[in-house]
């Protein structure tokens, strides 16, 4: 009998330990666990938490009250908080400087030997250096202007934008509609100028390294024929002129006012393709404060340490191991990579559309359309009217999932039946940023991105549209802009951004011609809802029959399922997490007899379970919590 095996690799990753910062807020809550674990109280597991999510949270937190947008904050605990802050600022204390506040409190000054010996022992840490990320906007500034500049080191714009397009991955004359929709890369010289890495001169400006500019491009060259060799960094890249699609299509003239540049929709739809990471976020940020950078780039990792580790690994290694931008930092971890395991073939009956038996439909929700009065019944009105007018053919239905979708529709003259409507790989799910907000609040926002992961749909969008005065949205406008900012990094979504909904409508016409221009002459075919998708992810398609009965809210759930939303109604317990303990466990009956089984071990039961693709440990704290839980009488 033939067996199987899987090929198990163990890379260590060390990465270097991040402060926390808001010291003065997780000195009490380490207090406060403590105190609890004396006490022998269960609070101590809450604080526990609590601590834990504030250390992940990158931004600084000015109140107490700011601090109940993390998770395991709850009104008393903030109300402790803020008494603490209180007290604390009464007796001289300051919340901006608690770091040094918080070390030096209770204590005796130091003498003056102790305090030259600890100065030679910990000397003052030197400012982090500015280092590009590679194929940025800023790095092929850089190279350019290192490789190509003139006799008296100068270029002009125009010049600098066509020497740079070939060591950048972004475009230098078209704006990026994925994360930053009114920059393009050549905003990054902003960022160069402010560094004192380039220096402008003249009008027409011109530019120039400076000393520090040229140490490091000739540092980044170095590094890039180490990496690659001598030469990777001359490889040609497209220009900007040229179409971002694997197959070049033509600009579709379009008669909406509003509609977005064909280019910019073409190049959200290819940069699909690839999963996106922090670094499609580093651009200058924009006067209302559109995923500002400022906010954002917190979460990196050191990028001098993340460009470092670039030679480390192998092409095949380096995409899959991927550093968590919001995971604590840890001193060495390891991290099991697996090969993947080859999808399972579905037994259904296999739907094929070939080229010209169907038509490219945008799916509108029926909550998009009716159902409103008001303005908001004027602006659904004005959307119906605008696909009309724009000649999009859309279909007005309920939808399970998202709010827009896009399906091959069976031509009548093919005489296929409607059941057989296959579902592109893209949905939208459009929001206010007044709703993101409220969806935060109640826990939606958690729930709606899960399903639509879920779904089977590998393209999710999310369509977010500016609406009033992001200073009185109801929770920190630095808070709303991380969350987005996960929804992008962690679970991997396209974030577009529009002012209004006119741009909205204008984005999903345009959207519907691309799709119609790239799935022009390709034959589709149907899949699975669970299904593993690869390379033809793009024309292995679901019925939407089968996302409809899928994706739906009220369907019946399995014991399974219904444990795992059980499950994850606990804080901390997130669905991969929940997965990872179905699998071994699959109903509340089975999992209360593995603890009762363990006895005094009971606590760690379920400690080593791994869950994920970097196969993390479920760990101590939720182990312990489920125990307590699923063991008390009456639970049971």
């Amino acid at each position: 009998m033939a067996t199987t095996c899987r090929v198990k690799k163990r890379v260590r990753i060390t990465r270097k330990p991040k402060s926390c910062p808001n010291p003065l807020f997780e000195k009490w809550l380490i207090e406060l666990k403590e105190d609890a674990a004396r006490k022998d109280s269960k609070l101590q597991y809450v604080y526990g938490k609590a601590l834990k999510s504030l250390q992940k949270y990158p931004l600084v937190l000015e109140s107490a009250k700011e601090c109940k947008v993390l998770q395991h904050f709850g009104d008393g605990l903030c109300k402790i908080i803020e008494k603490k802050l209180t007290e604390h600022i009464s007796r001289g204390g300051s919340l901006r400087n608690n770091s040094e506040s918080s070390s030096s409190e209770n204590e005796n000054p130091p003498t003056k030997q102790s305090r030259s010996s600890i100065s030679q022992r910990n000397p003052k840490p030197q400012p982090k250096e500015y280092i590009p990320t590679r194929r940025s906007g800023a790095y092929a500034l850089l190279m350019a202007l290192h490789k190509h500049a003139t006799v008296d080191g100068y270029l002009k714009k125009k010049d600098l934008q066509e020497l740079a397009q070939p060591y950048a991955d972004v475009s230098f004359c078209q704006t990026d509609v994925v994360n930053a929709q009114y920059y393009s890369a050549w905003s990054s010289m902003t960022t160069l100028i402010n560094k004192e890495l380039v220096d402008k001169k003249g009008n027409p400006a011109k530019y120039q390294l400076t000393e520090s500019g040229k140490s490091l491009a000739i540092r980044l060259d170095q590094a890039e024929a180490e990496l690659y060799g001598s030469t990777a960094s001359t490889a040609v890249h497209p220009k900007c002129d040229e179409k971002f699609p694997a197959k070049p299509v033509s600009p579709v003239k379009t008669t909406s006012k509003g509609d977005v540049k064909a280019p910019r929709v073409r190049k959200a739809i290819a940069q699909t393709a690839k999963p996106a990471t922090l670094r499609d976020i580093d651009t200058p940020s924009t006067s209302n404060g559109i995923l500002q950078p400022d906010d954002l780039i917190v979460i990196d990792d050191d990028e001098f340490d993340r460009y470092a580790q670039q030679s480390l690994f192998s092409n095949s290694n380096r995409e899959n191991v991927a550093a968590n931008p919001v995971e604590p930092a840890i001193q060495e971890e390891e991290i099991v990579l697996e090969e993947q395991p080859v999808p399972y073939t579905h037994i259904r009956d296999q739907v094929t559309l070939k080229a010209g038996e169907y038509d490219i439909v945008l799916c509108v929700d029926i909550a998009e359309v009716s159902g409103s009065s008001g303005s908001g019944k004027n602006q659904k009105e004005t959307a119906a009217k605008a696909f009309q007018n724009c000649g999009v053919s859309y279909d007005v239905r309920k939808l399970s999932v998202g709010d827009y979708l896009w399906i091959c529709k069976p031509k009548a003259s093919s005489g296929i039946s409607r059941d057989m409507e296959l579902t592109l790989p893209y949905v939208v799910e459009r929001k206010r940023m007044d709703d993101v907000v409220s969806s935060i609040k109640d826990g939606r926002f958690k729930e709606q991105k899960f399903r639509l992961k879920h779904s089977g749909l590998v393209r999710p969008i999310y369509l977010i549209e500016e609406f009033g005065n992001r200073q009185n949205l109801g929770l920190p406008e630095a808070s709303v802009l991380q969350a987005i900012a996960n929804t992008l990094i962690i679970e991997k979504f396209q974030v577009q951004w529009t002012q209004k909904s006119d741009e909205s409508i204008a984005f999903l016409v345009q959207m519907t011609k691309q799709l119609t221009e790239i799935y022009h002459g390709k034959t589709v075919t149907s899949r699975g809802c669970q299904e593993k998708v690869g390379s033809d992810w793009q024309t292995s398609l679901i019925t939407f029959k089968e996302l409809y009965t899928n994706s739906t809210k009220l369907k019946p759930l399995s014991v399974t399922q219904m444990f795992a939303k059980q499950l994850m109604q606990l804080h901390g317990l997130s669905g991969e997490k929940a997965e990872a303990i179905v699998k071994v466990y699959p109903t509340p009956t089975s999992l209360m007899d593995a603890l009762k089984s363990a006895g005094a071990s009971a606590s760690t039961l379920l400690s080593s379970l791994e869950y994920g693709k970097a196969k993390r440990k479920i760990g101590l704290s939720i182990s312990a919590l489920l125990a307590k839980l699923y063991t008390e009488e009456h639970f049971r």
